[in-house]
Order: structure tokens, then sequence, then C-alpha cells
């Protein structure tokens, strides 16, 4: 048979064949499960700014008031409680509902279950 082994078309046997198709699915799920991953821990990530932004509620929203702009208030948040550029932006696009105990405690869940999935 003839494959695409490395970037270039070779002539395999069966035993070869087999091997170069064990090792593309091995890249294939070490690839998927790494893209998973660094979406899982970002996320994280951005939970734990929005936990953190939640817990320190009434500084964050006088914060933001006090700002100019919106790369003003992104700036401050940064700057005053330590988020992340990521952080701060997530806080800015958090909608107003999501202030609800519900939708708190919703956020908790998925960080916790974000953080056991990036871990196992």
């Amino acid at each position: 048979m003839v494959a695409i082994v490395n970037k270039t078309p070779r002539q395999l046997g069966l035993k070869e064949m087999l091997s170069a198709y064990i090792d593309h699915q091995k890249e294939v799920v070490t690839y998927r499960s790494q893209y998973e991953l660094e979406k899982a821990e970002d996320r994280a990530h951005v939970l734990e700014g929005l936990v953190k932004a939640l817990n320190l509620l009434d500084d964050v929203i006088a914060t933001i008031k006090a700002s100019k702009n919106r790369q003003d208030a992104q700036n401050n948040l940064v700057a005053n409680f330590g988020f992340t550029e990521r952080q701060a932006d997530a806080i800015l696009t958090l909608q107003l509902y999501r202030l609800t105990n519900l939708e708190i405690v919703t956020l908790e869940k998925e960080l916790k279950d974000v953080k056991k999935k990036s871990i196992t």
C-alpha cells in the first residue's frame, strides 16, 4: 500500500501500515487532549476571576462606575484587584442577571467541575 508517512508518500507493508496508523492515532489523541486541557485551564482561569469578583462585588462595581470607559475599567480592575486582563474582560462582559445567588452557585460548581476535569 502507498501511504503518506511524515509528509512523504511511501510504499508500506501491512506491519508498517498498522504501525504508521497507530502512531498517527496517538498523535491525534495527544493533540486533542492537549487542546481540551488548555481550553479547560483557560475556562478555570476566567471562572476564578468571576468568583473572586463576585466576592468583592461592591468594590468591583464602584471601580467600574468610577472609570471613564471600558478600557479604563479593565485597567483599573487589573491594577486594583490583581485580575488578569482576560479575567477583567470577562467581568466587564458579565451580565447583571448572573449576579443572582443561583448563578453564583452555578459558577462555583462549574469552576469545581472544570478544575476536576483539568487535573484528571
